[in-house]
């Protein structure tokens, strides 16, 4: 069997689960990966054939998305020819982790697509939901990457096509050790204003992960350094508690090692409160708004030093088989798109 992996390139996660997802796929056929966005800053382990811009939102400064960059970025006519040129039709089956460029070109040849990502379980019934509806952040979810059929992952099985996460195999031979710091992973905000609202505790320190080059000391109690995947496990491994963002395989981990946890969704990103929403009710703390993340609410949960500990077992090839499972139903293709319907879609 000729198999398409396409992967989203923006941020880290996705990467960081196609390096598990990628052996076991390979036993099943010949598989050529395709990532799209190129804001990540890890490097894949798996050979990659097809590269692309894609689509992807950029992180402001102060707990948000920065919708200007995003817009200005997207490159939407060079999207289009990319979704034109993916030779989809090449394979015999797409396996898609919330990947534009090949959901779209699969969409408009009648390609069967089966999603396998996160993002796919956020659309299934039983899933915890924010307070708050967002209907554009629906939208997102159910077109950005449409498939035939999905196959999710979550912090637990709210359903039968629901995984929990794919945990990357090294965690589940370390062994956690308790350090003195702090482990931080918040892109969306800048290290000056983490510099202003970390609080200094004596005898602990932070360790922020970042996009920078080169790993530097702000003040002496933190230490920021560039965005590395070994360097990361060690880190969180050996943490007293994590601060990161709400996406999904920073805080699965954390859960998974039992770590204690705090999570600051991103403002108007709806996939994170969708995830805060579901950790919320497994009983992590989380900041709701980018404002509230200060001095005062870290000390709070510092002193509260609560933990859960999930132990996630490896559903890399349980998953596998459940998407080639559904494949093999061959369901109905959903109506197929123009480019011209795309380019409607995309200009609305």
């Amino acid at each position: 069997m000729r198999i398409l992996f396409a992967v989203q390139g923006t941020g880290n996660g996705h990467l960081s689960r196609a390096s598990q997802l990628y052996p076991v796929l390979s036993r099943y056929g010949r598989v050529d990966v395709l990532v799209s966005g190129k804001s990540h800053s890890l490097k894949p382990s798996f050979p990659v054939r097809y590269q692309f811009d894609g689509l992807g939102f950029a992180f402001g400064r102060n707990g948000g998305i920065d919708f200007y960059k995003t817009y200005s970025d997207a490159r939407i006519w060079k999207f289009l020819k990319s979704v034109e040129e993916v030779p989809v039709r090449n394979y015999d089956l797409v396996i898609n982790d919330f990947e534009p460029v090949t959901a779209w070109a699969c969409r408009l040849r009648d390609v069967p697509a089966i999603a396998l990502s996160h993002q796919s379980a956020l659309l299934k019934p039983g899933v915890p939901k924010p307070q708050t509806s967002d209907l554009a952040g629906e939208l997102v979810l159910r077109h950005y990457a449409p498939a035939n059929e999905a196959v999710g992952f979550h912090f637990a099985a709210y359903h039968p096509d629901i995984f929990t996460p794919v945990i990357r195999s090294e965690l589940y031979s370390i062994k956690p050790r308790q350090g003195r710091h702090y482990t931080v992973y918040l892109p969306a905000y800048s290290i000056e204003k983490l510099i202003g609202i970390l609080p200094v505790i004596r005898g602990r320190h932070w360790q922020v992960f970042a996009r920078v080059q080169a790993a530097f000391r702000p003040r002496p109690d933190m230490l920021v350094v560039p965005v590395d995947a070994q360097d990361f496990m060690q880190s969180l491994a050996s943490s007293v508690g994590v601060l990161c963002g709400a996406g999904f395989e920073t805080p699965a981990e954390a859960l998974h090692l039992g770590i204690p946890l705090m999570v600051v969704p991103m403002r108007a990103q709806y996939e994170q409160a969708c995830n805060a929403a579901a950790l919320e009710q497994l009983g992590v703390k989380v900041i709701w708004k980018p404002t509230g993340l200060n001095s005062s609410a870290i000390l709070g949960w510092i002193e509260e030093n609560h933990s859960l500990s999930m132990h996630y077992p490896d559903v890399a090839e349980a998953s596998i088989e459940r998407a080639l499972w559904l494949f093999h139903q061959k369901p109905e293709q959903p109506a197929t798109w123009s480019l011209s319907g795309l380019r409607s879609l995309l200009a609305g």
